[in-house]
C-alpha cells in the first residue's frame, strides 16, 4: 500500500513591520459620501512593488507609516471599480490625508451569458464574460493571499487526518490537531513556477503529496497561462456563476481541473471545487481531488474557511490490477477569527464535556483516570469521585476514551466511544465494564463448552478467566507454552465407592504479544500456573480466582536461569 504524506499545514505569518515617521491616512467612501469598511487598500513604491496593505476601518479610515518616498495607492472591494493615486510623494516627517470615493460597478452577473465554446478558444463576447467575472474574483482572491501571507488576526484552526473506505466512510479514527496563530493559510502550495514545471502531483517511492490552488497560485500569470478558462452554471447551484478552469492543450505534467463557484448578486467567493488530471489512477474525483470554501469576515477580510484534499488508496491484486480501495482525506476548518479592533468571528462553537468514569469490577470511581477526546490533545483527569471536564472543545465528532493503571491488569483497553460535541450534549458516565461482563466477553458459552469437554469438570463455580502476558527483558515471549492446572475431585456415586482426585491441565501458547488467556477456570480453588520455554519453566504454585472472576499475571522469563 502506497503511503501518503498529503500536504496539509497550517502556517503562521508575520505582522507588518515597525512604523516610520512619515505617514499617509484617508478615508474611503462610497458614492453617496458614506464610509466604506473592509475596502482592500495597498501601498506600492515607485518600483511599482506592494510595500503595505490594510482593510479600512468601520469608519473607512485607513492609515500608513513609511520611510521618505514615492508611492501609490489603490482601493479594490467586490462590486466597485478599483481606485488609485498614483505619484504621492512623501518627504521627512511628511503626512498625506486621502479622500478616496469608490464607483458602484455596473457588472451584473446574472446577466452574463454561458456558452458551450472551446475552452481556450473563447469568442469576444464569452472571453469577455469570462474576464469580468474573473475580476471580481481576484479582488477577493487578492485579499485573501495578503491574509495568508501576513494580514493581522489570530486564527483557531482544526486540521485532520482521515483514512476513507471506498464508500468514503471513516474507515478509522481521524488524528486532529488544533492550532492558534497569527494568520493562516489552508495548505502548502508549491510556487506557482514549480507547479507549472513539475506538476500539482509529486510521487516517489515512499509517497505522494498532492497540492491544492491556494490565492498565490490562482493569481499567477503562470496559472493563467498554463490553464484555459470558461463559464458555467449548474442548476443544483441556484444564484451561483462558475469559472471553470482545465489546463491548455498540451500540458502534460499532473495537473487540476475545476470550478470557483461564484455569487451572482454579490459576486462573493464562495468555494473551488477540482480534481486532478495527467496522472493515472488519480482522474476519478471522488477519491483525489479537493475542496475549498471561502469566508467573507466583518472586517472584509476573505479567508480559507474550509478545505480538504484526497487522495486515492491504492492497492494491488493478485493479479498485479491497481484498485483503489477507498482515499487518505487531510483537511481542515477555521474555527474562530479574533481581529485587531473587531469582535472575534465565531464559526464553530465550543463546549465543556464532563461526566464520571467508573470502575464496575470494583464498585468504585476510577479516581485518577485521564479521560481525553482520542487523536486529539484534549484530556482531563478524574477526581476522587471520578468526575471529569474537558473544556473548549470545538463542537464536532469525537471519539472518548479514558486510561488508568488499573486497566493494564485487563484483557483490553475498552474502545473509544463516538461522541458529538455540540449543545444537546448530556453528562457522560464511562466505565470499566464488570467482571461478569468482561469474563463473558472473553469466555463465551461455546468456549466455556469447549473447556467442559476437555477437562470434564462440570463444577458451577468453573467460570473463572485467567489471563496475563510472559515477557523477557528484551520485551513480550511468543511461543512460550502456559499450562494451568488443579485438581478436580469426583465424589462417591452409587458406582464409585470412594472419593477421587483427578488433575486437570489446560495448555496455551503466547502469542505474538506475549499473552495468553484461559476460560472455565474454578473459583476459590487452588492453581498452578506453569510457563515453558524448551527445557527452562517458571512455576506460581499457588493461584486463586476470587469471586470476582478475573485474574491477571505477568510473568518475567529471564532465560538462562
Amino acid at each position: 500500500m502506497t503511503a501518503y504524506r498529503l500536504a496539509a499545514l497550517l502556517i503562521g505569518l508575520l505582522l507588518p513591520g515597525a512604523a516610520a515617521a512619515q505617514t499617509i491616512t484617508g478615508q474611503v467612501k462610497d458614492q453617496s459620501g458614506a464610509p466604506v469598511r473592509g475596502a482592500f487598500v495597498q501601498l506600492f513604491n515607485i518600483e511599482n512593488t506592494r510595500v503595505a496593505a490594510l482593510l479600512s476601518g468601520v469608519d473607512g479610515r485607513f492609515v500608513f507609516r513609511t520611510p521618505p518616498g514615492t508611492y501609490s495607492l489603490r482601493v479594490d472591494l467586490i462590486g466597485h471599480r478599483t481606485a488609485t493615486v498614483q505619484r504621492i510623494a512623501l518627504g521627512e516627517r511628511d503626512t498625506r490625508s486621502l479622500s478616496i470615493a469608490l464607483e458602484t460597478s455596473a457588472v451584473r452577473l446574472q446577466a452574463l451569458q454561458v456558452t458551450t465554446s472551446k475552452r481556450c478558444r473563447l469568442d469576444a463576447n464569452s472571453a469577455h464574460a469570462t474576464s469580468t467575472v474573473w475580476k471580481e474574483a481576484a479582488r477577493a482572491l487578492e485579499v485573501s493571499r495578503w491574509v495568508e501571507s501576513g494580514g493581522a488576526g489570530v486564527f483557531r484552526s482544526r486540521v485532520y487526518e482521515q483514512e476513507l473506505d471506498g464508500n468514503l466512510q471513516p474507515a478509522r479514527r481521524p488524528d486532529m490537531r488544533f492550532l492558534t496563530r497569527p494568520g493562516t493559510k489552508a495548505f502548502f502550495a508549491l510556487s506557482p513556477d514549480s507547479l507549472s514545471r513539475f506538476g500539482f502531483i509529486r510521487a516517489d517511492a515512499d509517497s505522494v503529496l498532492l497540492y491544492g490552488p491556494d490565492a498565490e497560485v490562482l493569481l499567477s500569470d503562470i496559472f493563467l497561462n498554463d490553464h484555459c478558462f470558461w463559464l458555467e452554471r449548474d442548476p443544483k447551484l441556484p444564484g451561483l456563476i462558475g469559472l471553470g478552469f482545465e489546463p491548455a492543450p498540451g500540458r502534460r505534467v499532473a495537473e487540476i481541473r475545476g470550478v470557483l463557484w461564484i455569487d451572482e448578486a454579490t459576486s462573493a467567493l464562495r468555494f473551488i471545487d477540482y480534481g486532478y488530471v495527467n496522472q493515472e489512477h488519480f482522474e476519478n474525483k471522488r477519491y483525489a481531488g479537493g475542496r475549498t470554501e471561502f469566508e467573507h469576515l466583518p472586517s472584509g477580510a476573505w479567508i480559507i474557511r474550509k478545505w480538504y484534499i484526497r487522495a486515492p488508496l491504492l492497492t494491488r491484486s493478485a493479479r498485479g490490477i491497481v484498485q483503489i480501495a477507498g482515499a487518505i482525506e487531510t483537511g481542515g476548518d477555521v474555527l474562530d477569527v479574533a481581529e485587531p479592533n473587531h469582535v472575534a468571528t465565531v464559526f464553530v462553537p465550543r463546549f465543556t464535556v464532563e461526566g464520571i468514569v467508573f470502575d464496575s469490577t470494583t464498585s468504585r470511581p476510577l479516581a485518577g483516570a485521564e479521560v481525553y477526546l482520542a487523536g486529539t490533545g484534549f484530556s482531563a483527569v478524574a477526581d476522587e469521585q471520578g468526575g471529569f471536564a474537558i473544556g473548549d472543545v470545538p463542537q464536532g465528532d469525537y471519539y472518548i476514551a479514558f486510561a488508568h493503571p488499573r486497566m493494564d491488569s485487563l484483557p483490553e483497553y475498552p474502545a473509544p466511544t463516538p461522541l458529538r460535541v455540540d449543545s444537546a450534549m448530556p453528562e457522560l458516565e464511562l466505565a470499566i465494564a464488570s467482571s461478569e461482563t468482561i469474563a463473558e466477553q472473553w469466555c463465551p458459552a461455546e468456549e466455556r463448552l469447549r473447556v467442559l469437554q476437555l477437562t470434564f469438570d462440570t463444577a458451577s463455580t468453573n467460570r473463572g478467566f485467567v489471563f496475563g502476558q510472559v515477557r523477557t527483558n528484551n520485551g513480550p515471549l511468543e511461543g512460550a507454552v502456559v499450562r494451568l492446572r488443579w485438581k478436580r475431585l469426583e465424589m462417591p456415586t452409587p458406582y464409585l465407592k470412594d472419593a477421587l482426585v483427578k488433575p486437570v491441565t489446560l495448555e496455551i501458547d503466547t502469542d505474538r504479544s506475549g499473552r495468553f488467556s484461559f476460560c472455565g477456570a474454578p473459583i476459590a480453588h487452588p492453581l498452578t500456573v506453569e510457563v515453558r520455554v524448551g527445557r527452562e519453566r517458571l512455576i506460581d504454585p499457588e493461584l486463586r480466582v476470587g469471586w470476582d472472576l478475573l485474574v491477571y499475571r505477568d510473568y518475567l522469563f529471564t532465560r538462562g536461569q
